[in-house]
């Protein structure tokens, strides 16, 4: 395999840029929670509310004012709630 300089110093250069934590911005954590609840929804992985377990039935979304608001229901309950309300529990390996 034959390497040449400019791939080192790009490497080089990646290197330093990765030692530096990115601060996460709101859009990126909406996106990371809604994954989380879809995750949660699509392998019945139960979740914390009001201190007790429940299961994800379901998730929807629509924009608001150049943003995007999601709703979850929990199974049983045709009350909508918040992604924030819920608490995911962390699986034992």
């Amino acid at each position: 395999m034959v390497f040449s300089w400019w791939s080192v110093l790009q490497g080089l250069g990646t290197a330093k840029c990765r030692s530096v934590p990115a601060q996460e911005t709101p859009a990126e954590a909406a996106y990371k929670l809604d994954r989380a609840v879809l995750r949660a929804i699509h392998t019945c992985q139960p979740v914390l509310f009001e201190g007790k377990q429940h299961h994800l039935r379901g998730m929807s979304a629509q924009v608001l004012g150049g943003g995007v608001s999601s709703v979850i229901y929990l199974m049983g309950d045709a009350t909508p709630r918040k992604p924030t309300e819920i608490t995911f529990l962390e699986l034992k390996k």
